[in-house]
């Protein structure tokens, strides 16, 4: 019977050391889980950040490529409609000096033969004042029409601009890992 007793106690040593063992081997396993879990969580983490510079790079690169555009389109239309306005200026003023010319000739003209005062001359006075006025309105209506042709000109360059929404690729967290069993014989005895 000492030897069934012996050979129990040496049983039961063997199991407790199994059990124990297990226990160290799910230990090591859990550990391992967690540090395998951290380690992937701190790359995502690095990851998520690196999306998140990019995305805002990109973002300031395009506010900047945006503000360029933007301000040599009104640059340009700013030149283009300067330049307009002082051909415009010239045009008018060129027109009133040759109306000038042309009445002063036919006042000098109708004096020399005498119809000065006659119907025909202001006649012709008007009929000059309405040439000048008909020109000056066709070069005012030139005027818009290019001021409004500039205009869309510069709304189509500015049409370059990038509208384009930069979204970082953020990567969730991931569930803990499941742990295994490791509380070993004390688990058995106090499983509370």
């Amino acid at each position: 019977m000492g030897v069934a007793i012996a050979g129990a106690v040496i049983a039961g040593v063997g199991l407790i050391a199994s059990i124990e063992g297990q226990a160290a081997q799910a230990r090591h396993n859990n550990a391992m889980r967690i540090n395998n879990w951290v380690q992937g969580e701190s790359e995502k983490a690095i990851n998520n950040g690196k999306e998140e510079y990019m995305a805002v790079y990109n973002e300031m690169q395009q506010a900047e490529r945006n503000r360029a555009i933007n301000l040599g389109a009104y640059q340009w239309g700013y030149e283009q409609r300067n330049r307009l306005q002082e051909d415009h200026n010239f045009a008018t003023k060129q027109m009133s000096l040759a109306a000038n010319v042309v009445m002063g000739s036919n006042v000098a003209t109708q004096s020399a033969r005498g119809v000065s005062g006659s119907g025909t001359a202001k006649r012709q006075r008007m009929s000059n004042l309405l040439n000048l006025q008909q020109n000056l309105g066709q070069a005012n209506q030139n005027l818009s029409r290019s001021i409004k042709d500039t205009r869309t000109q510069e709304s189509n360059m500015r049409s370059s601009m990038g509208k384009d929404v930069f979204r970082p690729n953020i990567q969730g967290p991931s569930a803990r890992p499941e742990m295994e069993d490791d509380s070993g014989i004390m688990g058995m005895l106090m499983p509370f």
